[in-house]
């Protein structure tokens, strides 16, 4: 008697029944999966020829409110997305492990349901040129002499506000050419490094060095290295 190759259908089934074991919010991801998967084509796949082109096509049709929305339906939200494709990805991995499938289809699993890019991804550096900088200088010292100066360490260091805020007397080494600029508060956990060494133009050291005549350069942390 022949076996029946097992399906995208078979292993999302396994799967939904898994995470409803263990937690109520299985509900939630049986109830994405039916309603994008399972009524999708790719539900009868069989998993042993799964591949990344029949992922980009259940992609392509996706949609809010289904299949059965319409051809003029938004787009999933890429949240909405994120979670399905968590889903699946999690459903078929365990069905592949399962069946001890090839690794072309493990590829396609993997390659075909990577998540879509955030939205709120950390944009690229921005750098600014040197006359950039200058007018940048020029505006704020038009403001305030201070200002200024809080500006200019912000440039010729590439500090964060509150590292330039931080930054004491003893921090400005003028014989090394460097600032010692205070670890940056943001991200979590302990920093091993508490201050980092960085280079500076000698005019804007001098400048800022002149700002220190007659200040109190004690500082209570050790960081001559």
């Amino acid at each position: 008697m022949a076996t029946t190759s097992p399906t995208v259908r078979g292993a999302v089934a396994d799967y939904v029944a898994l995470r409803k074991a263990r937690s109520a919010r299985g509900r939630d991801a049986e109830l994405r999966l039916t309603h994008h998967v399972l009524s999708a084509p790719l539900a009868e796949v069989p998993l042993t020829s799964l591949s990344e082109g029949d992922l980009s096509r259940w992609r392509s049709g996706l949609q809010r409110g289904g299949r059965a929305a319409g051809a003029n339906a938004p787009a999933l939200a890429n949240s909405t997305l994120a979670r399905l494709l968590n889903d699946l990805r999690a459903a078929l991995r365990a069905a592949a492990r399962k069946g001890r499938l090839p690794a072309d289809v493990v590829t396609a699993i993997t390659e075909g349901l990577r998540a879509p890019a955030s939205p709120n991804r950390a944009r690229p550096p921005q750098i600014l040129t040197d006359a950039e900088v200058n007018r940048l200088l020029q505006a704020a010292r038009a403001q305030d002499d201070d200002f200024g100066d809080m500006v200019l360490m912000l440039a010729t260091t590439g500090c964060r506000f509150d590292q330039a805020a931080r930054t004491v007397v003893a921090d400005l080494q003028q014989e090394l050419r460097r600032s010692m600029v205070p670890t940056a508060f943001k991200g979590s956990g302990t920093k091993q490094v508490s201050f980092t060494p960085r280079p500076m133009q000698p005019a804007a050291l001098a400048r800022l060095h002149s700002l220190c005549e007659g200040r109190d350069g004690t500082h209570t942390n050790s960081h001559s290295g």
